[in-house]
C-alpha cells in the first residue's frame, strides 16, 4: 500500500488529517438525524485491520460492499466507547475500484476498549476539576432605586435595589426578606455588636 496511506491498525483516538485506502465490508442501515441527514456506520478494512466509518448522506447512499475507496482528511474519535473513523471538513470518500484489495478483518479497531474509555473519562474529569467555579448574582432593578448588597451563600452575592425616599424603611423591608443562611448569620452578628455598643454608650453618657 502507498506510504501516504495510514494503516487502520495504527489508528488511535484524536488523530487528524488522515488519508486511508480501504475496502468496504459492510454497509449499516441509515439513521435519520433531526436535521434530516442520513448517517450510516460502515465497516471497512485494509491489510492491517478493520474499523467502523461514519458515513453521512451521499457517500453512504452510493457505496456498497466490495467497493475500494480513498478517504481524505479523516479523523478518529470515540463513539460510545468504540474507535470510529470520520471524514473531516473538506474531506471526501472516493471510490477507486472493486474487489482488488488484500485486507484483514483482524484486529477490529472498533471493538469496545475499556482502556480507551477509562482514559477518556479521566480526561473529562481533569477538565471539570480545573474549570473555575461560576459565581452567580441575583439582580433586581427598577428606576430611582437605592442598591442594597446582601452577602449570599458561597462565593456569590445577592444584589437588590429598593425605592429611596429619604429614609431607610424600604431598605429595612428588603432586608426582612428570607436570606441565605450565611447572610442571616452575618446580620445577627452585626445586630448583636450594634446593640452592645448602644447600651454601652448609654451607660457612659448617664450622670447623676
Amino acid at each position: 500500500m502507498n506510504a501516504e496511506y495510514a494503516n487502520i491498525r495504527d489508528l488511535k483516538p484524536g488523530m487528524k488529517n488522515l488519508t486511508l485506502c480501504f475496502i468496504v465490508l459492510e454497509m449499516g442501515r441509515p439513521n435519520k438525524t433531526k436535521e434530516g441527514h442520513e448517517v450510516r456506520t460502515c465497516r471497512v478494512a485494509d491489510k492491517s485491520g478493520s474499523i467502523n466509518v461514519s458515513m453521512w448522506d451521499e457517500p453512504g447512499q452510493l457505496l456498497q460492499s466490495g467497493d475500494i475507496c480513498r478517504l481524505s482528511k479523516g479523523y478518529t474519535s470515540l463513539w460510545k466507547g468504540c474507535l470510529t473513523l470520520y471524514t473531516g471538513k473538506g474531506g471526501e470518500i472516493i471510490k477507486m475500484g472493486e474487489f482488488c484489495l488484500v485486507f484483514s478483518e483482524i484486529p477490529f479497531m472498533s471493538e469496545p476498549n475499556m482502556e480507551l474509555i477509562q482514559a477518556q473519562q479521566s480526561k473529562l474529569s481533569e477538565q471539570r476539576s480545573v474549570s473555575p467555579p461560576v459565581q452567580q448574582q441575583l439582580s433586581i432593578q427598577s428606576p430611582n432605586l437605592q442598591e442594597v448588597r446582601i452577602p449570599g451563600s458561597g462565593n456569590g452575592t445577592i444584589s437588590a435595589q429598593a425605592p429611596f425616599n429619604g429614609n431607610n424603611r424600604n431598605v429595612q423591608s428588603l432586608l426582612s426578606l428570607p436570606m441565605p443562611p450565611l447572610a442571616r448569620n452575618q446580620q445577627q452578628s452585626s445586630t448583636t455588636t450594634s446593640n452592645g455598643h448602644n447600651n454601652g454608650g448609654g451607660r457612659r453618657g448617664s450622670r447623676r
